[in-house]
């Protein structure tokens, strides 16, 4: 199975490194344990469209991203409380594979989700980050929480 990790050698976003990082890292991490999804069997084709369309998920959020932080610090807050949820309906998510019966083909999917949440909290940090670098350069003082 491959990726659709072309999108970023095309689009080359220019902001958000950390999260690009975690991506690349995760490209990797998942061509070296293809394998598992072979251990899978008959139920590997459907894990893998399962776990695609996270992942596709995951990819449209993150230009979403890259576009609104260009945007107003109220788009910015509403993309925050969007990927929120996003993270939330993910962890329910997780939960819900947990308390079922725990075949293999639960635990690749919780071991997908983990990663995929993982790289969403890596986008929320990018996304800080540079706001609050944004936020100093037009010589606004920071608030704190």
């Amino acid at each position: 199975m491959v990726w659709p990790f072309d999108w970023f050698k095309k689009k080359k976003p220019r902001k958000l490194k950390l999260f690009r990082k975690k991506i690349a890292s995760l490209q990797v991490e998942w061509n070296r344990n293809k394998s598992e999804f072979l251990t899978l069997g008959p139920e590997a084709a459907r894990v893998e469209a399962w776990a695609r369309g996270r992942w596709d998920e995951l990819l449209t959020i993150h230009h979403e991203a890259d576009q609104v932080l260009d945007e107003s610090p109220d788009k910015v807050q509403r993309f925050k409380e969007r990927l929120l949820n996003i993270h939330e309906r993910l962890a329910a998510m997780e939960e819900v594979l947990l308390h079922n019966n725990p075949t293999p083909v639960n635990k690749m999917k919780i071991k997908i989700l983990l990663k995929i949440i993982h790289a969403l909290d890596k986008l929320d940090e990018s996304v800080d980050y540079y706001e609050s670098k944004r936020m100093r350069s037009r010589g606004y003082a920071l608030q704190e929480v």
